[in-house]
């Protein structure tokens, strides 16, 4: 008996030294089946759990543009605005004897500038009846009823920048040639559609009214240009339009005075900033506490050359 249990010690040793189950052929096996299984799947999950330190991501550091401490406004050659009866020259063939309909800019009836001034345009339509005017943009369609007015058209009024994604109703008037043309505005769309619009990088206005319809297509650039710059949105109460600096940049704007009767202004002091979204065009709301006014004082965020510094 006392041989008997010496060699059960032996095997019982040997059972632990192999981390080996040493039960009946049909009981389940040890513990160490279960590490071998980990092992195999090795996941990040698994590392953690046997030990394995866990992996940082390192954050991307966001770039940030720097504010001059003055600079020179070097006045630029300005751009052409909406003019829906010179655009007829310059549309596809036929429009000028079909109904038709566009939205006018700085390029005319071929592209649609964000942030820049822009008019809708009916040709063809009647002036006694509304019009129901959408705009698409990807798969998502915006609806506007346009109402022609016996008014005649004037400068002195702008739609707001949401104009045609908002639903509020549009006026047209009579511009002359058969042409129909609203007020005009800064083409900023929501910030929710903005993104869409550049995405899709193009519109498509269509216009109904009863038996009569068009549909045009248009192609959206930012500003018209590539450049980085900014402007102050036509129909938005001290609201700028920052574009083209790079996506995630922190962009500051800065509060600048002119220094004596030059076109030299120095940086007062930084009033805020932007980070700039996927469209590249991002809308700053000046703030209360800038209280200074007149064209003394300027708003601007860095640019490597100044055309215009828009007065607060």
């Amino acid at each position: 008996m006392t041989r008997q249990r010496r060699l059960a010690g032996w095997l019982a040793l040997l059972c632990v030294t192999a981390a080996a189950g040493c039960g009946s052929g049909g009981g389940e096996r040890g513990p160490a089946t279960d590490v071998a299984t980990r092992v195999r799947s090795a996941s990040p999950a698994t590392d953690q759990a046997i030990g394995a330190r866990p992996t940082k991501k390192k954050k991307k550091k966001r770039k940030s543009a720097v504010l001059a401490g003055q600079f020179v406004i070097h006045p630029g050659a300005g751009g052409r605005g909406p003019a829906c009866v010179s655009d007829l020259a310059q549309l596809p063939p036929g429009f000028a004897t079909s109904p038709a309909v566009w939205l006018s800019g700085m390029d005319g009836p071929t592209s649609v500038p964000l942030a820049l001034d822009t008019a809708l345009c009916l040709h063809g339509f009647s002036a006694e009846k509304p019009v129901t005017v959408t705009v698409t943009v990807g798969s998502r369609g915006y609806r506007t009823t346009v109402s022609p007015s016996s008014a005649p058209l004037t400068v002195d009024r702008v739609e707001p920048p949401e104009t045609l994604f908002d639903g509020h109703r549009l006026q047209v008037f009579d511009a002359g040639s058969g042409v129909l043309e609203s007020h005009e505005w800064g083409f900023v769309p929501p910030a929710g559609v903005r993104d869409d619009v550049v995405t899709a990088g193009a519109v498509t206005t269509s216009a109904v009214q009863a038996g009569t319809s068009a549909s045009h297509r248009q192609k959206v650039t930012v500003s018209g240009t590539s450049t980085p710059g900014q402007r102050w949105i036509t129909g938005a109460k001290h609201r700028l339009a920052v574009f083209n600096f790079d996506q995630d940049e922190q962009v500051p704007v800065g509060l600048y005075q002119r220094s004596g009767s030059s076109e030299n202004f120095k940086l007062m002091r930084r009033i805020g900033s932007v980070t700039m979204p996927r469209s590249r065009i991002a809308v700053f709301t000046l703030p209360p506490s800038v209280t200074e006014r007149g064209d003394r004082y300027c708003v601007s965020v860095p640019l490597d050359t100044l055309h215009d510094c828009p007065a607060p």
